[in-house]
């Protein structure tokens, strides 16, 4: 038998293995799902049935607020049910009053975020609010034009060193462009797909429906249940959320 055919008759059984492979993962993930949404639909119920008004956190990770029906697609403790942000929710039209996602959206690509954005749309009541926290293409802007404010400055040394050590301990550092290495991370870093300007997604979430679109300030809002409830400060310094994130809220 040839080399050559012994090669081909590897790569079919290397192919063949994995697809079976593959196959195989996707039932026994689909099998892990069911039985996770089976679970979830005793926690939905008792959510309904203890509160008078409904809230939904949409990719809480271990920011589970009291309140509120926490969900995420990373399941951390038994109080957050499974939800994928790039799917149809489960609930019925107009159900909750609040829904609110924090550092969320900027992981979807752009379907997914017009999909986490629509479905809230159709599931929260009429005049109901959302809230959404993530960064703002404009501190990136703002990084590059003014490299030499006090603040920039500082957030570029913290986020250099913390997240580009392997460049950080080179002698490819340097003071005149090390902002160039640290907005380019923040682009591909953390499975970013896409960072918003406020106008950008100000448009979108008109283009679906919501109206009266504001900027707010982290942890800050006109409406008592949406005060606080970031908890992005808690993963880095809250002077360099303050500078990264923007928060907007919209009304249905």
């Amino acid at each position: 038998m040839g080399v050559d055919i012994i090669e081909n008759i590897k790569i079919q059984l290397i192919a063949h293995t994995l697809v079976v492979n593959a196959k195989l993962n996707n039932k026994l993930y689909d099998s892990v799902i069911s039985r996770i949404k089976e679970r979830d639909k005793k926690t939905i119920t008792e959510y309904f049935s203890n509160n008078s008004e409904y809230y939904l956190q949409i990719g809480c990770g271990f920011n589970v607020l009291p309140n509120w029906l926490n969900s995420d697609i990373e399941l951390n403790t038994d109080q957050v049910i499974y939800l994928d942000a790039n799917d149809k929710f489960i609930f019925k039209n107009e159900t909750f009053q609040f829904i609110f996602s924090e550092h969320l959206i900027e992981h979807l690509e752009f379907n997914g975020a017009v999909n986490l954005l629509s479905e809230s749309y159709r599931v929260l009541k009429i005049g109901g609010r959302i809230r959404v926290a993530t960064p703002d293409m404009s501190f990136l802007h703002n990084l590059f034009q003014d490299p030499d404010n006090e603040r920039n400055r500082n957030y570029v040394e913290w986020s250099f060193s913390k997240y580009i050590s392997n460049i950080h301990n080179s002698p490819f550092s340097n003071s005149e462009i090390n902002h160039v290495y640290v907005i380019n991370n923040f682009h591909r870093a953390w499975e970013h797909q896409i960072i918003f300007t406020y106008e950008t997604l100000k448009h979108i979430l008109e283009v679906i429906g919501f109206k009266n679109v504001e900027k707010k300030e982290v942890g800050m809002s006109d409406i008592s249940e949406l005060v606080n409830i970031e908890r992005h400060s808690s993963i880095i310094p809250h002077e360099f959320n303050l500078m990264e994130t923007m928060v907007l809220e919209a009304v249905k």
